[in-house]
């Protein structure tokens, strides 16, 4: 990068945005990070623009006070840091807070930016269900922060879609399904928040950390994939890949399979994303490849595994329309239910799956996506969860 990229973090204050400064203060140099937000950390978001000197702040929700800080210009609300990122010419936006509540942001914004770094797969997923997302792909480059959609954009720049027979996602499995051998043997009506939250692998929130455990996450991802990439049920298929050094594979029709591989570790994704199309060496404290000290890689394909979570996805895949919007606001639900202890862990996968079945016939609403969402939340919790 020959100038500075002006650049803004919306959810600086959580793991993808946190991540995010380390990737950028690796190379200060490179960007101009102009606008910091989170939802409601105010004091966290606070620290960071005096540690940082960035000199604009923003605060997604409405319901919280605003700090006090000096020099430091402060917005609130979603349109008004959409306006400020309207109106100071930003390069690259990355969306590193989680949910689909910054979906209106996106819509917003997309025209007067050249490259946008989502995190979210909540928001690709619903971008893809309206049609927004082929639009945003066609005006700014879009780049996946997640480590098997980054992974897959970066093999399919080297494999032509011609080509592709199958492109595999992989996945830890969590802290249940990396556990092969005993899976079968599992009370899953047993298992405490605690024990679904305590991953192998990853550093992540709650709700991804959550996610990881039913496998909803890889259910998510595959949702993400095919409006992402333009691939049909047919060619998305899963890997439980339990020390996360293979990312993505695709095979081609030839018979050969190639694969990404790297150290599990997010500043990676976000660094390919970030500095598109170069590449920069990004410290992650591992001075030594991920072969050194590698004794084995294991591969177990999940259609031996019965794994509901991901047989819904595919069936909302398959069905299109409202379903992959249907299959976030049920997974959301079951999560926060389950997080509450209102219900138990094997209830998860059965609400997807019953509300798949029952709320998936309307239309999608491409004019107010988000606000259909919440409408489907309040359904599937009244009549599922304290039905």
């Amino acid at each position: 990068m020959s100038a500075k990229v002006s650049t803004v973090i919306l959810g600086a204050t959580g793991s993808i945005g946190t991540q995010t400064l380390d990737v950028i203060y690796q190379y200060p140099s490179d960007f101009e990070l102009q606008f910091i937000t989170a939802n409601t950390s105010v004091e966290q978001l606070k620290n960071m623009a005096q540690k940082y000197s960035i000199s604009a702040i923003g605060i997604h929700s409405l319901s919280v006070s605003p700090p006090t800080c000096e020099n430091v210009h402060i917005v609130q609300g979603r349109k008004e840091i959409a306006d400020f990122i309207i109106h100071h010419s930003i390069h690259t936006v990355v969306f590193g807070s989680s949910g689909i509540e910054d979906y209106q942001i996106l819509k917003e914004v997309y025209p007067y930016v050249q490259k946008i770094c989502i995190a979210s797969k909540e928001i690709i997923v619903m971008a893809g269900a309206t049609g927004l997302l082929k639009e945003i792909q066609s005006k700014c480059t879009v780049l996946p922060v997640d480590s098997e959609h980054a992974a897959v954009y970066q093999l399919m720049e080297r494999c032509p879609r011609d080509q592709i027979h199958k492109v595999y996602l992989t996945a830890s499995g969590g802290p249940f399904y990396s556990q092969i051998d005993n899976v079968s043997t599992l009370e899953w009506d047993r298992i405490t928040p605690e024990m679904a939250l305590k991953h192998p692998t990853w550093n992540m929130g709650k709700k991804v950390t959550m996610d990881s455990a039913t496998m909803a996450n890889k259910g998510i991802e595959l949702l993400e994939a095919s409006v992402l990439f333009s691939l049909s049920a047919s060619q998305l298929d899963v890997i439980i890949h339990p020390q996360s050094i293979v990312h993505a594979m695709i095979e081609c029709v030839d018979g050969v399979c190639y694969s990404q591989n790297s150290w599990p570790d997010m500043r990676l994704p976000i660094a390919f994303a970030l500095f598109y199309p170069e590449k920069k060496q990004i410290d992650i404290g591992k001075p030594d490849s991920f072969f050194t000290n590698l004794h084995q890689l294991s591969l177990y394909p999940v259609h031996t595994m019965n794994i509901p979570t991901i047989a819904s996805a595919y069936q909302a895949l398959q069905e299109g329309g409202l379903s992959p919007i249907v299959y976030l606001a049920a997974d959301d639900v079951a999560v926060e239910a389950f997080l509450q202890h209102q219900v138990p862990f094997s209830h998860i996968p059965r609400i997807i799956q019953t509300s798949l079945d029952r709320f998936s016939q309307d239309s999608v609403d491409a004019s107010n996506p988000v606000e259909q969402y919440k409408k489907l939340q309040n359904k599937i919790r009244h009549e599922l969860v304290k039905g």
